[in-house]
This record gives structure tokens, sequence and C-alpha cells, in this order.
């Protein structure tokens, strides 16, 4: 695997003299962790990592290929998918703007601006900034062109990207200003993150760390046209370590302004029946802030608090941390949908443990049992060799019996090869009427043989299970069913997931 290597020299980063940050090559035998061990082992293409260590950045990481196709390497200015570590950059340019009194964290947002997609509901009048920044707006984490509340404002913590987009729009129109300009001004510029950019205008390319899946398949990706203020910012290691600095000396914001950023607003605790009493505490130590996550202490009292975020964009993953007492932190991009699972071995080296800020989002570890055969089915299943994909991911269940995602897995696999040795018949006519729009989704029928497609993303064949439900021949973590009203008629399409999740879109017309 190519590796670029640059390390700082121990200086601390100013806001006034951004230049005092840059690189200064050093030993590699000063970073304490072999990456490249545990790229390998997780099956990322492409790795930048920054590690900062009394207030200042003391190394920077570049390593493998930016992209699988290309084989061209990792450097330090290639450009990586923030993805939800953009909101904390956003949530910072907030915070000027109130400091500044050009915004009132707690007056609500449709005073400013009325917003045309959650208009339809009153309880979004009583949405201000302060719950957007702390995850409490009651919004989906994404929607369509009307969003539906999925809770009342305020009540309980709903991580919500589209909150986010709400408050950037109202930022824009106070600020006359596009989403870019407004983080240019206030963080960018000040911070000498000269590499950074929400999004890019057209005809404009640049060296972008290509996207990739669980197989290490390469993905199509293009920078934003139109910045987004919860996932589209593209930067390096080095540019992100400048604002995790800038947040632990408080370059940026006014002490009390940082302060009462970094307090919890809510903690995560589950429902009393959601599991034992010893998860349900566990739990309670995630919280969330004005733009951070934060991991507290143990009821022991056990260690300070630590500040994070993670990034995840499908096949492109981050993650930040930081511990502003001690001024230690370390910030990740990884070009890859396996990108977190080496999180908990990054953290556990730079910051302590930190495992709950990762299996609380549901990401599982290269440690984790049965990882390593769950990879290897993983790879075998985008061969299509679902023969020694269903023996892997069998392996990886019998070292992990309580996943049931992958139990789940298992069983999907092993019904689409009992459906290729032995079809189900399903009579043209009931395909034929199945074809059509549903929303973002597509069947199409060619040749006798349904065909799917979402949001003009890849096409699948459509492997039929029963009458209504099919599996999808390429992507086993998946299946469709079509639902038909009491005329017979199809009404929507249902997706089920192997997480046990599920979403349904209905037919365009009904």
């Amino acid at each position: 695997m190519s590796r670029t290597l640059a390390s700082l020299a121990l200086l601390p980063v100013l806001a006034a003299c951004a230049a005092e940050s840059r690189v200064a090559p050093s030993p590699a035998e000063s970073v304490g962790i072999d990456y490249e061990v545990l790229m390998d082992e997780a099956g990322i293409p492409g790795l930048a990592v920054a590690v900062i260590e009394g207030g200042a950045i003391v190394s920077i990481e570049t390593l493998g290929v930016a992209g699988a196709d290309s084989g061209m390497p990792v450097t330090p200015t290639t450009l990586f998918e923030a993805a939800s570590l953009s909101k904390p950059v956003f949530a910072t340019a907030v915070l000027r703007l109130v400091e500044r009194g050009e915004l009132d964290l707690d007056l609500p947002l449709d005073r400013l601006l009325e917003y045309e997609r959650v208009a339809h509901d009153t309880r979004a009048a009583r949405i201000p900034a302060r719950l957007v920044l702390s995850h409490r707006t009651g919004l989906p984490n994404w929607g369509g062109e009307t969003l539906e509340l999925v809770g009342d404002p305020g009540e309980w913590f709903g991580y919500s990207g589209e909150g986010f987009v709400y408050l950037q729009r109202v930022v824009e129109h106070l600020t006359g200003l596009a989403l870019d300009e407004v983080v240019r001004r206030e963080v960018f510029e000040p911070l000498g993150m000269t590499a950074s950019a929400f999004s890019f205008p057209e005809g404009e390319t640049p060296a972008l760390a290509a996207p990739h899946d669980e197989a290490g398949r390469q993905q199509e990706k293009r920078p934003a046209r139109e910045g987004n203020a919860a996932a589209s910012l593209l930067t390096t290691a080095e540019d992100y370590a400048r604002f995790v600095v800038a947040w632990m000396r408080g370059d940026l914001l006014r002490e009390a302004t940082r302060a009462e950023a970094l307090t919890p607003v809510t903690r995560l605790a589950p429902a009393p029946d959601d599991g034992d009493a010893t998860d349900r505490a566990a739990v309670a130590r995630v919280a969330w802030g004005l733009g951070w996550g934060i991991l507290l202490p143990d009821d022991a009292g056990d260690g300070r608090p630590i500040y994070w975020h993670w990034g995840d964009n499908g096949p492109a993953k981050a993650f930040v941390a930081f511990e502003p007492e001690a001024g230690d932190g370390f910030v990740f991009f990884a070009n890859s949908s396996n990108g977190l699972a080496i999180g908990e071995v990054l953290a556990r080296e730079h910051l302590g443990e930190m495992e709950l800020a990762f299996t609380w989002n549901g990401y599982r570890s290269l440690e984790a049992p049965g990882f390593a055969e769950r990879l290897t089915g993983v790879v075998a299943e985008a061969e299509g060799r679902y023969a020694d994909a269903l023996a892997a991911f069998r392996a990886a269940a019998a070292a992990d019996p309580d996943d049931e995602a992958l139990g789940r897995r298992v069983e999907w696999i092993g019904d689409l090869l009992a459906a290729r040795e032995r079809p189900v018949e399903v009579a043209p006519e009931i395909l034929e009427s199945y074809a059509g729009a549903y929303g973002p989704r597509r069947l199409t029928l060619e040749d006798g043989t349904l065909r799917y497609q979402r949001d003009g993303g890849a096409e699948y064949r459509l492997v039929p299970l029963t009458e209504s439900l099919f599996a999808l021949d390429g992507l086993t973590i998946f299946r469709l069913e079509v639902v038909r009203g009491d005329d017979g008629v199809p009404s929507k399409l249902v997706g089920h997931y192997v997480n046990g999740q599920s979403d349904e879109t209905p037919r365009d017309g009904t």
C-alpha cells in the first residue's frame, strides 16, 4: 500500500498566524500505531489522520490510494468527504453570528424565514437554532420536499441533518451570503483552512478521494455544487485538525460561548425497557451540546468529557474527538464504507476508551468477533460467489450469534440461492402490473424480468422469493416488497433492510 507521511513540529496553531501550523517532516517512528495494518484488516483503500497533543498538531498521515481504479496515492492535499463532520464547522459559524447579535439562539426560526418544507406543521414554529444545534427539533434526519416531524420540538434527541439545512437557509437569508461564503468568513479564513469548501463551482474538479463500498469497489462521486451545512464539506486532515485545535484553544469563540456549546444539553438515555440497567446507564453517558457530541465520564467520575462527532456518507466515513483540558485529539477520514471499523482502535490509541461512541451508533469494530469472516463474505458476495459468501457469513454469525442483522443476512443469501436453483414463477401479467414509478424508486420489466433502480443509481435484477417479495441480485442486504390494494393494483413498495428497518414509497399517481 502506498504511503505518504507528513508530521508536524510541536507548534501551537494560532488563529492570528495560521502558517505556524504548517507541516514539518519528522520521523515516522513518532507514530505509535500501524495504520496500514488497520487499513488492510478493515478493507480501507485510503486514509488521512491528524493527531493533536498538548494543543498542537503533532502528526498527519496520508496513506493508501484515493481511488482503487486509478491507484493514485492519497496525499496531504487530497480532499475527503467530512460527511457529518460538516455540522460542527457550520455550528461554529452560527455561534459567531450569535456572539455578534446577528442571530438569537432561542428565537424561533420561522420568525426569520418561512420554510415551506415545514410550514404545514404548527409545531415547527417552536424550532430555534439552539434545538437545531443540539438535535432536538423533532425533524427527521433526512426527508422529502415536505418534512414530517417525528416528534415535538425540544422533547427528545433526534439526530437531524434536515434541521441543519433549515438553519442554513435562515443564515443565508440573514447574511445575504451563500453557505460557503459565510463559513469562509467565520471559520476558514481565520484559521487558514485554505483547502476546505462545502461546494465547488461547475467545471472545477478538486483532487477528491473517491468513495468505496464494503468490498472495496470504487463509487462515483462529484463534489457538491450547492453546499449542505449538514454533510457536504470537503476537507483535509490538516485543515480539520486546525479547526479542532481552535476549539480547544478558544480561538474563534468567547469563553462563555465555548463553555455553553460544550455543556451537555441532553443525554441519550433509552427507554426503561430498552436493554438492561447496565446498558441504559452506559448509553446515558452519551450527550449532546451545541454542535458536538459528548461522551461523559462514567458513574465513578473517571476521566473527563470527550467531545466528538462521526461522519457517514455511506461509502465515505470520518470521525473526530478531542479532550480540551489535555489538549489531545485526533481526526480521520476514510474513503470506505468500512472506515469507522478502525475508529475504536484509533480512539483508544490517541484519547482512551471510546467504544460507546461507536456502538451507540451501531458501528462494529474490526476487533469484533466475526469481523474478518464478515468482510470475506462481503467480498465474495460482490464477486457473485454467493455460496462462498454464505459460508463466510455463517462463520461470522457463529462467532457473533447475538448479531441479528448478520443472522438475517445468512438467511437472505440462503433464500436467494434457493430461488436461483428453484425459481419462483410469477405470472407475466402480475410482473407487468408492478412496473412503474414509486417516488424515488422505479421498477421496469425487461424480457420478462423485473429490474429495480433508485434515484438513478445502480440497477438490480429482481429475483422472486414469493409473488410479491423480491431479492436483489447483487445486493443481498435489501429486499423489496410490492404491496397491492384491495383492488389488486400495486399501491406502494416496501424496502426491507438487513438491519431490521424498513421504509415505503407510494406508487406515483395513487
